[in-house]
């Protein structure tokens, strides 16, 4: 099974961080934009060519997977998992992650550095 593109600060607190406690991340990045929305939350889109940084996380239950699709938000169309190419060091990786189209018409805000923190807000 494929490990999940998760960015950083979203397993503390976040909707993945009791269901994937257990599981190590190893940092990697990935291309595209980081936005972070008005509700607390961030959104990736790939279009763009920011280095947005995160960790992948190995999930090993296919039934972990949908539960988090649907933390996430893909039952009501606000994401989409796709299939990605992350970086871990000098290596690609396929890996999943869930992106929105255009977090702006969601009121998203850009970060620049493309890191994301809990601190962060509207």
């Amino acid at each position: 099974m494929k490990p999940i593109f998760l960015l950083g600060g979203c397993r503390d607190g976040g909707p993945a961080a009791r269901l994937l406690a257990a599981e190590p991340g190893r940092p990697a990045t990935v291309r595209g934009t980081l936005y972070a929305l008005p509700a607390g939350r961030p959104a990736l889109a790939l279009q763009g060519d920011d280095l947005v940084h995160g960790e992948l996380v190995d999930v090993h239950d296919a039934a972990v997977l949908r539960v988090l699709d649907h933390l996430e938000g893909v039952d009501g169309g606000q994401v989409r998992r796709v299939e990605i190419e992350a970086l871990v060091g000098l290596r690609r990786v396929p890996a999943w992650a869930w992106i929105q189209d255009d977090p702006r018409m969601r009121g998203g805000r850009r970060l620049p550095g493309g890191r994301w923190t809990r601190r962060r807000r509207r």
